[in-house]
């Protein structure tokens, strides 16, 4: 399967199981099904027809199949073990985050390169130092890391990551890092997205007259 077409599949899924909590057992054709979730139809069955059984001629897309076969197709028919690497309100947050999810990603241990941070409590997790990342990653069957620390931490922390044997990195800071080729490493920086949404944009304050403004 082509790159982009991986890269769609999210989306894909994020869609088609918000219409699975409605119906699983519901079909819909490819114009309808591509309309809610915002591709073509064209793509949208290109891109399916990579997934065998997906859709049926002139009965189109049952919501509950395409959602199996495309969590099958992104490896999300089994649980993924993460190593969460910064005892911050970040990383806080995203623990409770994924807790709320489908559990395919679990969080099974906190670190952090800061010694006064060790022994942090976050939620059910203690933090441990990143020393003891290497021990961990084998134990614990730890396949990602999600590095939401700062500044020069954040290659220590990735360098710890890729020393210890985990291949895919989520580095969720502006910070950029260095990892071998076979390293996959997907950045989620809240700044970078806000400042894609700023051009063009008209302000607020240059829409609403001053006297059409609430008080408080």
């Amino acid at each position: 399967m082509r790159q982009p077409v991986l890269d769609r599949l999210p989306s894909y899924l994020r869609a088609v199981e918000q219409l699975a909590r409605i119906g699983p057992n519901e079909a819909m054709n490819s114009a309808s099904l591509a309309e809610f979730i915002g591709v073509t139809a064209a793509t949208l069955r290109s891109d399916l027809s990579y997934m065998a059984g997906l859709g049926k001629s002139g009965k189109g897309y049952e919501i509950g199949v395409v959602v199996a076969g495309i969590r099958r197709e992104l490896g999300l028919d089994q649980i993924w073990n993460i190593a969460m690497i910064g005892s911050n309100t970040l990383g806080k947050g995203v623990i409770e985050y994924l807790r709320g999810g489908n559990g395919e990603f679990v969080v099974v241990g906190l670190f952090d390169p800061d010694p006064m941070r060790v022994g942090w409590r976050l939620g059910q997790h203690v933090t441990e130092p990143l020393t003891a990342l290497g021990g961990a990653v084998v134990d614990r069957g730890i396949s990602i890391g999600f590095v939401t620390l700062q500044g020069a931490s954040v290659q220590q922390a990735v360098e710890a990551l890729v020393d210890a044997g985990v291949g895919a990195i989520v580095n969720c800071s502006p910070e950029h890092a260095s990892v071998p080729p076979d390293v996959r490493v997907i950045t989620f920086d809240p700044l970078l997205a806000l400042r894609t949404l700023t051009p063009g944009l008209v302000p607020i304050s240059d829409i609403v007259k001053p006297e059409d403004r609430r008080d408080g």
